[in-house]
């Protein structure tokens, strides 16, 4: 066992037992680990930044709860589940890219992020916890892919749900204009 700039981790560096409460700013985890224990990261309320190394696949139930300072979250597309309340009560959580890899996210992974504004669930995700993301901003929005099955109670129920179909394609702007100038057009055509 060592003890490495506040952290407990094995001899090896490839697991992260604990960290100290008063780590702050940003920290990347060494590409060297390969897991963190549960809680291990919980009230490190001075961490405001943290990048999640390629070598991990799975975030641990409460690894960064209770992280208030926590503002960005990078987590690689090597991470397969994010567990229960891994991010509940990070209420500085302002953005969270949730990569494509990710195929579970727990039950209040993100509870009480109170800042989180925008969440895009990738297509990967097959199943989302209850209260998953409960507690959010209360103008969050939500783009969820067509046919995804998630608890009634996953998001804010002031949250707008955005359904996307798995063929959908954004039009670029200008299309968009030149549609709209045709339907006026033929509008006018119409009415004289």
């Amino acid at each position: 066992m060592c003890l490495l700039k506040a952290f407990f981790c094995d001899k090896e560096m490839t697991h992260i037992i604990w960290c100290s409460r008063e780590k702050s700013g940003s920290y990347e985890i060494p590409n060297t680990v390969k897991t963190i224990d549960k809680y291990a990261f919980e009230k490190c309320k001075k961490l405001t930044s943290i990048t999640i190394p390629n070598s991990y696949t799975e975030i641990e139930s409460g690894s960064f709860s209770d992280s208030s300072g926590l503002k960005r979250v990078i987590i690689p597309d090597t991470v397969s589940s994010i567990g229960d309340r891994a991010f509940c009560y990070c209420s500085e959580l302002k953005f969270i890219a949730i990569p494509d890899s990710v195929k579970y996210i727990g039950e209040r992974a993100f509870a009480y992020c109170s800042e989180l504004a925008a969440v895009n669930i990738p297509d990967s995700v097959t199943r989302i916890g209850e209260y998953a993301f409960d507690w959010c901003s209360k103008k969050m929005t939500v783009s969820v892919s067509e046919g995804l099955v998630y608890p009634s109670n996953a998001f804010p129920s002031t949250a707008v749900i955005i359904i996307r179909s798995k063929q959908q394609h954004l039009f670029p702007l200008q299309t968009l204009v030149q549609v709209e100038k045709d339907i006026h057009r033929f509008l006018q055509l119409i009415e004289s």
